[in-house]
């Protein structure tokens, strides 16, 4: 995933909290098998990175028509995402606490 506040992170670390790794060198990881059954089943992978900070209103509404259909809570941290901070610490965002929602839209 290029580019979220000025850093790059790989799939599975963001959305699963962890490095899938495979067996065989010839053999696909759990995340390359997730994504291939999603472009398999004419599907795309949209992501959207929405920062709360400690005193916001937390509940997202969105616009658009998206349905749940999996919820992934991934513990972590509780760095700041200041860029001045994220200057200085290079993998925040992946070792922040986060809750992922993936489904249909």
């Amino acid at each position: 995933m290029d580019c979220i506040k000025g850093h790059t992170y790989r799939v599975d670390e963001f959305l699963f909290g962890y490095q899938s790794k495979s067996g065989k060198a010839s053999e696909k990881t759990t995340t390359e098998r997730l994504l291939q059954a999603a472009v398999d089943r004419g599907n795309k992978l949209m992501y959207l990175v929405v920062y709360l900070a400690p005193g916001d209103y937390h509940r997202y509404h969105s616009p658009a028509s998206f349905t749940a259909n999996y919820r992934r809570h991934i513990p972590g941290y509780l760095e700041p995402v200041d860029p001045r901070y994220l200057k200085g610490h290079q993998d925040v965002l992946k070792s922040n606490e986060r809750v992922n929602l993936l489904g249909d839209w």
